[in-house]
């Protein structure tokens, strides 16, 4: 059963805010399962702190289940969104009782073939601010990608879109 959400008092910034913090004193791979309607109607924290605490969340990866629907949640379901892309995740948008149980199918099986890797930034700054990475996959059969040779071939990556440099003394 769905009720309005702008009826009661959401915490969502204030919720993964928290979530985050006690996150950040587990060791290794962290996964979040967001289920919210991405609005956010009673918390102190604001939109940018959860972005910066996002940022800084470097072996957290948020799946995020949107249950909210109506023509004002598009920002809301656009937050939800950004939450997940900033950290590998991925946002589900299901209608339908099947359609929550595919998304949570989907998010196991992601977790299960997660593979991670890293590089050494040849950006040597240490100052402090937000450095976007893109990951692509290239078919080294294919002389050319979307060639005769690469058709038929789907790759789909997931990953995060940049990470947050260290501040000189860190």
């Amino acid at each position: 059963m769905r009720t309005d959400p702008l009826s009661r008092e959401i915490n969502l910034f204030d919720a993964l805010s928290d979530t985050l913090d006690r996150l950040q004193q587990v060791e290794g791979r962290k996964y979040i399962l967001l289920m919210a309607s991405g609005q956010d109607t009673f918390s102190k924290s604001v939109l940018d702190d959860v972005l910066k605490r996002i940022e800084l969340a470097r072996d957290t990866v948020i799946y995020a289940i949107d249950t909210g629907r109506g023509l004002h949640h598009l920002q809301a379901e656009n937050q939800m969104g950004v939450f997940a892309r900033m950290t590998g995740g991925r946002v589900f948008f299901p209608i339908s009782e099947d359609e929550y149980g595919e998304a949570f199918r989907d998010i196991g099986q992601t977790i299960r073939n997660h593979y991670v890797l890293s590089y050494r930034s040849t950006n040597k700054a240490q100052d402090g601010n937000w450095h976007p990475i893109k990951v692509t996959v290239v078919n080294p059969a294919a002389s050319v990608p979307g060639s005769k040779e690469d058709i038929g071939r789907k790759y789909q990556v997931i990953a995060r879109q940049g990470y947050r440099a260290k501040r000189a003394g860190e």
